[in-house]
């Protein structure tokens, strides 16, 4: 059986369990990660060694440096981050899983589409939120007769507020993920 195949099998029912999980209670579990990132280095090493010794073609998959080192650089990116409060200690985590399975290009690319793809919702939500509060002021009233809303500020303020409460950054590892996956067609 292919291995790489494995690994990416293994990198999706990581995605699918942390969306869930990061859905149902804003947590990304340790066990899913650690798990996920132990097998898939675990595995790259058995197939490096096997490639060596001749009794396996391991031409479609990275080797453990590569392997350790995307972990790591994808890892380290989303530590950044992190240490200014833009994600989760989960999020950083899925990173390292990701890293460990794609390597430091594909996992940086990956990283790139989710944090897009979470721009992008974000913008959205957001003026969502200003649209519907610009409507909620007209129909109260707070709409001046030239057109100017007397307390923007109110507005921003309130939209801003919405815009502090956390997403789940799982699913746009998700989509991250998979626009990697259909942009570089690497299976």
């Amino acid at each position: 059986m292919e291995m790489h195949l494995i690994l990416h099998g293994v990198l999706s029912l990581a995605l699918i369990v942390s969306c869930y999980t990061d859905f149902k209670s804003r947590k990304i579990l340790n066990r899913v990660t650690y798990s996920a990132s132990l097998f898939a280095i675990t595995l790259i090493a058995i197939s490096s060694i096997l490639g060596s010794l001749g009794i396996a073609d391991v031409a479609s998959l990275h080797t453990l440096p590569t392997a350790l080192a995307g972990g790591i650089v994808c890892f380290g990116f989303m530590l950044i981050v992190y240490m200014h409060g833009g994600c989760g200690a989960g999020d950083v985590k899925l990173a390292l899983v990701i890293g460990t399975v794609l390597g430091v290009q594909l996992g940086l690319n990956a990283l790139l589409w989710t944090h897009l793809s979470a721009l992008c919702f974000v913008a959205t939500r957001f003026a969502f939120k200003v649209i519907c509060n610009v409507a909620a002021k007209f129909r109260s009233g707070a709409l001046l007769a030239d057109g100017t809303l007397a307390p923007l500020s109110d507005v921003l303020r309130c939209a801003r507020h919405q815009m502090k409460s956390s997403i789940p950054m799982a699913a746009f590892f998700g989509i991250g993920y998979l626009m990697t996956f259909t942009t570089f067609r690497f299976l």
